[in-house]
């Protein structure tokens, strides 16, 4: 049941950051969601309660389809059965909270990240995607956009980019978004150059701020750019980071990586260790080769 790994990141993306200001949560849902890096099978029983005490709160089944999401990614004789459990709970958030954009984003990255066997679907998720392109025109654009590359329709995806930049040439997201498809299929060139007008527009501070760390990994694909990409990086590194942002321990990385390429080994030994301050598996697993 490893595909269900794929489903429960995509879910615990979206967290409602700019839930309906009426449905806070309960506090016991709070609670529970607070428990699910702690003890995950108390976070669920909990959840379980808030709902039958607040059946009405989108939020309190937001929470728990994050919940149910993450034991289908723990478990393996009933990861089907918590996926089920997932995919209901955030079907109900949104049918309780239809204007509310982040249920619905939710939504989608479970249809995308699961498989059609748990509940996936590429269709119901791109009904999903035209719903929110009507309520929330600018989230629209850049839902849609996310959708394609999920799907890996490039040709679609960069048809669609170069329509938003018509539209709206200085867009952060629609370039960071261009940066990121040009870096995938390895024109690092004019990556660098979009992620660089990403990082200069003003009206989305984050997207801004994860184009700077662009800047400093597009310079180590690209072997080049290297004081661009290091000057970047060391921005990058006096922000305060959103849990939705590379942490600063990916900056660290991919600084001592430009380092190297700069020959000063020094400053990459020095980076590389301040990397290796972090839990997290694949970072750590890279630093170890």
């Amino acid at each position: 049941m490893k595909f269900i790994i794929a489903l429960v990141v995509s879910v615990a993306i979206v967290f409602c950051e700019h839930a309906a200001a009426q449905d806070h949560g309960s506090t016991k849902a709070q609670q529970a969601l607070s428990l699910i890096d702690v003890d995950l099978d108390s976070a669920e029983e909990m959840i379980i309660e808030a709902i039958s005490d607040n059946p009405h709160s989108a939020k309190d089944h937001f929470y728990c389809g994050r919940i149910m999401g993450r034991q289908a990614s723990d478990a393996f004789f009933s990861a089907l059965s918590y996926a089920k459990k997932s995919l209901a709970c955030l079907q109900k958030a949104v049918a309780l909270a239809p204007k509310n954009v982040d249920y619905r984003k939710g939504l989608i990255n479970f249809y995308l990240g699961a498989p059609s066997i748990a509940g996936g679907d590429k269709q119901a998720a791109l009904e999903q995607v035209n719903v929110i392109k009507q309520l929330d025109s600018s989230q629209g654009v850049v839902v849609e956009l996310d959708y394609y590359r999920k799907i890996k329709e490039l040709l679609t995806l960069e048809k669609r980019l170069a329509h938003a930049l018509t539209a709206d040439p200085q867009s952060a997201i629609v370039h960071y978004q261009y940066g990121l498809l040009l870096q995938q299929t390895g024109d690092y060139n004019r990556a660098q150059s979009h992620f660089v007008l990403a990082s200069e527009q003003g009206e989305n501070r984050e997207i801004a701020y994860e184009a700077l760390y662009q800047l400093g990994r597009n310079a180590v694909f690209a072997q080049d750019f290297i004081s661009q990409g290091t000057a970047a990086l060391q921005h990058y590194l006096t922000i305060e980071n959103s849990t939705v942002m590379p942490s600063k321990s990916w900056a660290h990385y991919r600084l001592s990586q430009l380092y190297t390429l700069h020959s000063d080994n020094t400053l990459a030994q020095k980076h590389r260790l301040l990397a290796a301050d972090t839990d997290d598996k694949v970072l750590l697993n890279l630093l170890e080769n």
